[in-house]
């Protein structure tokens, strides 16, 4: 039985072939009535011909970029009109290069087709320089929500400026996209999925590219496939160029390409496709710009190695793995999809729905994020309810997406590996009441607590902790904030204006392997002393003089100053996910 591959074939309409050599056709001589002929594949690996008419030019429909209408004829192409993965095929008028099919006009009965010219396709850069530093645009905190996550991939949609010629990317994967999340962000990268369909691979498709040959962008390689499929356009020696159109116009790239092979094409109202099988990888893509790909055969790109082990107890441990391309925003992406996808199909079985699980499941998540210079990040936390399986995607999502946007140092995502264990009952508590055995405190002593929690159920749960007080002076009132990882975060945020923000790398990093844990309950004592917070750090009981330096208008980044002074913080793990927050007021004794 062959691997089964489903593909994610782009609704621009993907790349095809040309031969090295041949002369290009000037824009400046296309007129209407040139008749030409375009090459691509409508089935398994066969470069076919058909008849391409020039009707004209349309000009700047994007600012600076100029598109030949062009009207298709052939016995294929007149059943199934403009065939979503043909972008890249390419036209050749009085045997000059003309440009390659690349866009398609929604909806339209007729096969007429957008050609990106000649010129665009070869001003493609050919050099690797590295993509510029910028960085996030998300503040740091946990996690991400699901708007941010919306906001990440959004970036990475090109359709929205092309809206008029340009109907999405359909996908065609062998993602579980009957999820309402999968379809969501892939409708916020641009792309537009159809129904689930498996392919069984045969013989995978291998060799060098030649022109006309389908072409695959692997995003995701492994256990789950996602590829952008089109058609070569151009081999120059180890070059080539192929779909006349941006994947996701992120300029530098270093993702895998591979052959593929046309199974068939799928005849559709709205815009037909192509599916097909893909091989093994047989180069790179280095250039994804606005009028096409550029890449090299023969070389091999970095990508991220992602492991992720399944622990369901008494049912056994699956292992899944990945390779996912190495790119800071879609990246993370990427790796949510996967490990999403990985959880859901645990639950479904066969069954390809969304599943219902009223909240009846308990997640615990552990795992490292390698990254360069022998640093690593460490993951771990607990997850319950509904939400409980987007919450453990999207953890590992949020480092990931915090260390390759990080303001400080270009840094590379070496590996990941993740160990999740499933249990099928709901395990969470909330703090409903604090007692203590005195509200006058000796400095240098602890103090005893007992945290009455209750669980979902009604049964009180009561756990007692002793916690060191610091040394303070007589009379002096503190405060214990007794709350949960999320509760103590948004009182951060209210403190601090907006949360803590790293200063530097190791800021970062040490900020990173900290993240509170959704199974403690976490003891902050602070007393309302006049505190200032500054790159990422807490500055308390600072002198008088310092408070005034670091507040001069010289000083690049400004304290924030704050009412009460954090002295210690304490953690108390137990066996549930903890809510809720809770105040005790103590006075050192006089």
């Amino acid at each position: 039985m062959g691997r089964k591959f489903l593909i994610f074939v782009f609704s621009f309409i993907l790349t095809s072939n040309l031969f090295s050599g041949v002369p290009v056709f000037p824009l400046k001589d296309v007129k209407s009535g040139l008749i030409g002929k375009g090459k691509t594949v409508f089935q398994g690996r066969k470069v076919e011909e058909f008849d391409v008419e020039v009707l004209g030019i349309l000009k700047n429909p994007i600012p600076g970029k100029n598109l030949i209408i062009a009207r298709l004829k052939g016995d294929t192409i007149q059943k199934t009109n403009v065939i979503q993965g043909m972008s890249g095929s390419p036209v050749y008028v009085e045997g000059k290069f003309l440009g390659t099919i690349s866009y398609a006009f929604p909806w339209s009965t007729e096969p007429i087709a957008g050609i990106t010219p000649a010129e665009d396709i070869f001003s493609i850069p050919k050099t690797t320089s590295p993509p510029s530093s910028t960085y996030s645009f998300i503040p740091f905190k946990k996690t991400l929500t699901l708007s941010e996550i919306e906001k990440i991939a959004s970036f990475l949609n090109v359709s929205s400026s092309l809206k008029d010629i340009f109907h999405g990317t359909p996908v065609l994967t062998n993602f579980l996209n009957s999820s309402s999340l999968i379809k969501s962000v892939f409708s916020w990268m641009g792309l537009s999925s159809f129904a689930f369909l498996p392919v069984e691979q045969g013989e995978k498709p291998g060799g060098r590219f030649m022109e006309g040959d389908p072409i695959a962008v692997q995003l995701i390689k492994g256990d789950w496939d996602l590829s952008a499929v089109g058609t070569v356009s151009y081999v120059d020696g180890d070059s080539f160029y192929a779909f006349g159109h941006p994947l996701f116009n992120l300029g530098p790239v270093d993702f895998p390409v591979a052959k593929a092979e046309i199974i068939t094409v799928v005849p559709n109202q709205e815009a037909s496709f192509k599916i097909a099988t893909i091989g093994e990888s047989v180069g790179r893509l280095i250039q994804d710009r606005f009028s096409g790909i550029y890449g090299k055969i023969g070389e091999s790109p970095n990508l991220i190695p992602l492991k992720i082990e399944i622990d369901k107890g008494k049912s056994g441990k699956r292992e899944l793995k990945f390779e996912i391309v190495n790119q800071r925003f879609l990246s993370p992406i990427l790796i949510l999809l996967s490990i999403y996808n990985s959880l859901l199909s645990e639950f479904l079985g066969n069954e390809l729905e969304e599943p219902n699980f009223h909240g009846d499941i308990t997640i615990s998540l552990e795992g490292e994020v390698s990254i360069s210079g022998g640093r690593n990040v460490k993951i771990e936390d607990y997850f319950s309810g509904e939400s409980a399986l987007l919450d453990t995607s999207i953890l590992p999502t949020a480092v990931v997406y915090y260390l390759l946007n990080n303001e400080f140092e270009r840094v590379k995502v070496q590996d990941i590996k993740l160990k999740i264990s499933l249990l099928e009952n709901f395990d969470s508590v909330s703090i409903e009441r604090i007692w203590v055995d005195r509200n006058e405190v000796e400095p240098d002593k602890n103090v005893n607590m007992k945290v009455f929690l209750k669980t979902w159920r009604g049964k009180e749960r009561v756990e007692e902790v002793s916690i060191p007080i610091p040394k303070l002076r007589k009379g002096e009132e503190i405060e214990v904030i007794i709350a949960d990882a999320e509760s103590m975060y948004n009182i951060e945020v209210k403190a601090y204006r907006g949360g803590v923000m790293p200063g530097s790398m190791e800021q970062l990093i040490r900020a990173l392997n900290n993240l509170r844990k959704n199974n403690r309950i976490y003891f902050k004592i602070r007393v309302p002393n006049e505190a200032s917070f500054l790159k990422g750090e807490e500055l308390s009981s600072v002198p008088l003089f310092f408070k005034s330096v670091i507040g001069s208008s010289r000083v690049s980044s400004s304290p924030i100053p704050v009412t009460s002074s954090t002295l210690k913080e304490y953690q108390y793990p137990i066996d549930k996910v903890v809510k809720g927050f809770k105040v005790v007021k103590l006075k050192i004794k006089e």
